[in-house]
């Protein structure tokens, strides 16, 4: 949905701008397809590998953030030195961590 509305806003309406001779001053935007992708793509975006955690009974944030890391490094986006991992906000407000093992 994103992806549509930034192409028809900022791609095509410019277009049809600059075709009509309409006085427009371009607009930059970055193209976030590639977060939008680690977050929702299957089967190793951020939610898929939540979604895969929530089926094991004995999953903890430690075994979801050694998912996410792993997956991170085989797409090359992570950093085999990571030690530790935010994974959100706890009921109370304060930051839960999941400790992960430096074994890559």
């Amino acid at each position: 949905l994103q992806q549509g509305f930034n192409k028809h806003l900022f791609t095509l309406e410019q277009d049809l701008y600059a075709a009509e001779k309409i006085d427009w001053r371009d607009v930059r935007f970055t193209d976030n397809a590639p977060c939008v992708g680690l977050i929702e793509n299957r089967p190793v975006g951020l939610l898929a590998l939540l979604d895969e955690q929530c089926a094991f009974p004995r999953a903890t944030d430690a075994t979801f953030a050694r998912k996410c890391a792993d997956e991170l490094v085989k797409l090359e986006l992570g950093n085999k030195d990571v030690q530790e991992a935010v994974l959100g906000h706890g009921l109370n407000g304060e930051k839960t961590c999941a400790e992960i093992p430096k074994t890559f």
